[in-house]
């Protein structure tokens, strides 16, 4: 399915709604490759702190997101789990802060 900006803008505000994060970043085929039609989105949410579990962070965001019909992956992580990875060129971390595209900032 071809992803069109509206799409992303829609994705993009209801997840501002849902967490109030710092920063979201788009990753992978979309931000820095060729995407085709079967491509997901991927997107990283940086949150200042929460006290659930990633898998339940993720788990409100894809409610969040029924109804979108487009196929989304959703990292969610707190700043002092980014911290822990972003220094190291292996991970997938390091990538995304510096090589994704931020599409939300908060002021």
């Amino acid at each position: 399915m071809e992803v069109k900006e509206t799409n992303i803008d829609d994705i993009i505000k209801r997840l501002i709604d849902l967490y109030n994060p710092n920063e979201i970043f788009l990753y992978g085929s979309h931000a820095w490759g060729e995407p085709t039609k079967d491509s997901d989105v991927d997107l990283c949410i940086v949150l200042k702190k929460s006290d659930k579990s990633q898998a339940d962070r993720i788990r409100d965001g894809l409610r969040i997101l029924q109804g979108i019909r487009i196929p989304i992956d959703l990292l969610v992580l707190t700043e002092d789990e980014i911290k822990e990875r972003k220094e190291h060129p292996s991970t997938l971390i390091f990538k995304i802060i510096n090589h994704g595209k931020k599409l939300y900032a908060a002021a």
